[in-house]
């Protein structure tokens, strides 16, 4: 998420290329954003601890099974799956591909 955000993959092929312009090169910050996390397993927690982070992101999360416990250690709080995409700026996506995570749009 955050080297998409710097756009470090683009600056990684200009460099590839000796092509060292800086021109559409400007990331995004983090800082303030809301990051939906859809899938608090254990994949969708590695990546939830580090949302709180210094960017003092908002984090949002999905998942059929809620862990409160978690919800309240981490730091986020659990909406439905649309609500989570409506809400977020970023998504961060750990879900099987079932019928309970398909959106009905």
């Amino acid at each position: 998420m955050l080297s998409v955000s710097r756009n470090i993959p683009r600056a990684a092929e200009r460099y590839r290329r000796n092509d060292y312009s800086i021109d559409g090169m400007e990331g995004v910050d983090l800082e303030g954003k809301t990051i939906g996390i859809a899938g608090t397993g254990s994949i969708g927690f590695e990546d939830g601890p580090d949302c709180k982070g210094p960017r003092h992101a908002t984090s949002v999360a999905y998942d059929v099974v809620e862990d409160k416990k978690a919800e309240e250690r981490i730091g986020f709080r659990y909406v439905s799956l649309e609500k989570l995409l409506q809400e977020s700026d970023v998504v961060s996506l750990h879900l099987p591909l079932t019928d309970k995570t398909i959106s009905p749009h």
